[in-house]
């Protein structure tokens, strides 16, 4: 097969996952519709090499830049603190929170302890484990 020069840049693989041929890829377009049409892509190694990719299926989660400025409450109703931004770990991401009182909040982004996360209102509902937000 040959590959043209003129690749569109839409996303880099981060790390694979399960045990079906998955990955984890962080977006790098503005357009996320173009993926609905691709059915492979090119990949290209660090070391340059490239190998044609088929897509079988994709879906989206909530965009790192999205969290950014939402507003993190207790599922009681407390309110935590600002999202600053999502920091890696290499494993689960951890919320960055700028508390309401000062100081700063690491919430990881489990499934179990971020239990909504509303973009359209701006929201992240927290159910976090005893002495998780205790300075």
């Amino acid at each position: 097969m040959k590959v043209a020069d003129d690749l569109i840049v839409v996303a880099r693989i981060a790390r694979t996952r399960g045990l079906r041929g998955e990955v984890v890829a962080d977006l790098l377009t503005d357009f996320p519709g173009r993926f609905e049409a691709l059915e492979s892509v090119v990949a290209i190694a660090p070391d340059g090499n490239r190998r044609s990719l088929r897509i079988e299926e994709h879906w989206f989660q909530v965009y790192e830049w999205e969290l950014a400025g939402c507003r993190v409450q207790a599922t009681d109703g407390k309110s935590i603190g600002m999202v600053r931004e999502v920091m890696r770990t290499g494993g689960v991401e951890i919320l960055v929170v700028a508390g309401d009182a000062g100081g700063e909040f690491l919430i990881p982004m489990a499934q179990e302890i971020c239990v909504e996360i509303d973009i359209d209102r701006k929201l992240v509902r927290v159910d976090p484990p005893e002495g998780l937000l205790e300075l």
